[in-house]
């Protein structure tokens, strides 16, 4: 498998410039041509969170394919202060591990804080908002504890386990936010299908992590949850987790087996698009799969079309692609009495939810300080498409294509799992 190389006209000059310069240094050469733009390649490379891995790639090229000596030292300044940053969350982890080890609990590190260990050679190369653990469920009782005896507290509504998969914990002076999770997906989650919990637990390998005995995934399910994380966000991510997984399958190409990974994936229901999203890698860094991944990735199927619009939308995807939903979606696009039945449709939740989602404001001001509470949040989250006058896309309507591109790829690969699955 090739990554595309021919053009790609739904992409603006920036974006092409900056797919090339990630190609060349994830492959190990030099540009043919170095960027005209330098500036709004680093301000997408700082937007997909792969500015701290390029960074010593474009510092070892020669000085006239580097940007400028001003853009470089600003660029040197942003990777120390990513280093400086990953010493205190390597203390921060090593807390965390630790206490929960004292504590009896298991602990299965996720993403970021095991990837930028394992699989980066420089933990400064691989940037992460919080630090995600998961526990068992039986054990989340002692976990809670345990983190709360270090100074950790949470504001999160959502407290019941069965409706919720992870806890956000806060501790002062602490560089990062700590999600104590208990579930892979959320329990309705439609675009990955969570294994049976206890089955977690079994074929796991225990390592050492920042010093403390932690239990792992073996390669095969990590990559497969990595995949299938992507999928669960429907591809609103950065470029750095398809980064993850090229790196990754790197640094375990010699210890991964063809046939267990394809006994995970089936195990998840998710073998079309644990493929899809490997090749989307693939095309995206311009990577061939290794040998042992080949027939795997190759057997996906999937036509140019499809590879071609996940590639754009991987690409295109900016910070304002967060806050798209469905219902924004609509609302933008709606007349106003539309817009009202949708606001209030939002709005208007069950008053068991308000209570739970908003239980200070309920027990100061009664429930219909929950719903002001919420009609706040609302507004708070979205004051840009309430704001926004009916029908006006301007400013938006890359964003909201890219959002449709995106809902359609999940829905087209939610029916191919569901297909082989059956």
């Amino acid at each position: 498998m090739r990554g595309w190389s021919f053009d790609i006209p739904e992409l603006t000059s920036a974006q092409r410039e900056f797919l090339l310069v990630l190609r060349a240094a994830v492959n190990g050469h030099v540009p043919a041509e170095p960027p005209a733009d330098w500036a709004a390649v680093l301000d997408l490379a700082s937007a997909h969170q792969v500015a701290g891995f390029l960074y010593p790639c474009v510092q070892a090229w020669p000085q006239s394919c580097q940007p400028s000596a001003a853009l470089m030292a600003r660029w040197k300044a942003l990777f120390l202060n990513a280093a400086g940053l990953y010493t205190c969350v390597a203390v921060q982890a090593n807390e965390l591990l630790a206490a929960l080890h004292a504590a009896g609990v298991r602990v299965i590190p996720l993403k970021g804080v095991w990837l930028a260990e394992r699989v980066y050679e420089d933990g400064a190369c691989r940037p992460m908002c919080d630090i995600d653990l998961l526990v068992p469920a039986e054990e989340l009782a002692r976990a809670r504890s345990a983190v709360g005896r270090l100074g950790y507290t949470t504001t999160d509504y959502y407290h019941r386990e069965e409706c919720n998969k992870h806890t956000h914990y806060r501790k002062p002076g602490a560089p990062l936010t700590l999600e104590l999770h208990w579930r892979l997906w959320m329990p309705d989650a439609e675009a990955a299908a969570e294994p049976d919990l206890a089955s977690i637990w079994t074929g796991l390998h225990e390592e050492r992590l920042h010093g403390v005995p932690v239990l792992v995934f073996s390669p095969e399910r990590q990559l497969v949850y990595l995949t299938q994380h992507i999928l669960q966000h429907f591809l609103t991510v950065p470029l750095k987790t398809y980064l993850d997984l090229i790196l990754m399958c790197r640094r375990y190409a010699p210890h991964f087996d063809p046939s267990r990974l394809d006994e995970e994936a089936r195990a998840g229901r998710g073998t079309f698009g644990t493929k899809f999203i490997l090749q989307l890698a693939g095309d995206i860094w311009a990577v061939r799969p290794p040998a042992f991944l080949a027939a795997f990735v190759t057997a996906c199927g999937a036509c140019e079309e499809e590879r071609r619009a996940a590639l754009c939308a991987a690409v295109q995807l900016d910070k304002e692609s967060n806050r798209i939903t469905p219902s924004v979606a609509e609302f933008y696009q709606a007349s106003w009495i539309r817009r009202i039945r949708i606001g209030l449709s939002c709005l208007a939740w069950p008053p068991g939810e308000i209570r739970e989602l908003y239980p200070r404001a309920v027990r100061r001001f009664g429930l219909a300080g929950g719903y002001a509470a919420r009609c706040a949040d609302l507004v708070r989250r979205h004051g840009r498409a309430l704001r926004r006058k009916p029908g006006d896309g301007k400013g938006v309507d890359a964003t909201l294509a890219n959002f449709a591109i995106r809902q359609a790829l999940a829905t087209w690969i939610q029916a191919q799992d569901a297909r082989e699955a059956n």
